[in-house]
């Protein structure tokens, strides 16, 4: 599902009805109605169809299948607890760009961390030319810093601090599925763990308590 190709995705579904000795009429319905899905709306639109359409344990279940690898690589969530991760993986939200589109730049700070499902990011950095500037004369040069592909991540950093500025622009190499996770997300699960965790130690210290006076 998560590779945003229509040939792709039909050749699956009609691979999936084959295993299952689908009848042929069936297989054929199905596939006339992908069709009509991608020619009038573009196509599946697969947060609402895990979000919305499939039960919420199936959902959730699906989207931990297809974030945690990227989750589990970023170096920020490095041994965090598991029932934090897995909130972290069912938060993230998927978008498709382009290749050579520019996902951050220089001028917006980011308000998300993003993670790589498919495709590939360039980090790169503005440098003024000092020789340049020497003359009076500015232009600005723009150096690569880092290659990122599938399940690398960017610009999480700014979930744990305001940016005011991005310390890098951040440009696709070719189209590419990217999953984000918004700073205001990412603070809500943190305060309701703080709760959850707050509530257990009262809970625990009445339950001490009144195991003294009994």
């Amino acid at each position: 599902m998560t590779d945003n190709n229509y040939d792709h995705q039909l050749h699956c579904i009609k691979r999936f009805m084959d295993r299952h000795r689908s009848p042929h009429e069936t297989s054929n319905d199905i596939a006339e109605y992908f069709s009509l899905v991608e020619e009038e709306q573009g196509g599946l639109n697969e947060p609402v169809l895990l979000r919305d359409s499939i039960p919420d344990h199936l959902s959730a279940n699906f989207l931990v299948h297809i974030t945690e690898p990227m989750v589990e690589n970023c170096d920020l969530f490095a041994d965090c607890e598991p029932d934090f991760l897995r909130r972290i993986m069912v938060s993230l939200e998927q978008v498709y760009v382009c290749a050579q589109y520019t996902v951050l730049t220089s001028e917006v700070p980011s308000d998300r961390a993003y993670f790589i499902k498919q495709g590939g990011v360039e980090l790169l950095v503005e440098r003024e030319d000092k020789r340049l500037e020497m003359l009076g004369e500015s232009e600005t040069k723009t150096t690569l810093l880092r290659k990122l592909d599938a399940n690398d991540c960017f610009a999480e950093g700014c979930l744990v601090e305001r940016w005011t500025s991005n310390p890098f622009i951040a440009r696709t190499t070719s189209e590419s599925e990217l999953w984000t996770l918004k700073r205001s997300v990412f603070n809500e699960i943190r305060k309701y763990l703080r709760f959850c965790v707050s509530v257990s130690h009262t809970a625990l210290h009445t339950d001490s308590s009144s195991c003294g006076h009994a």
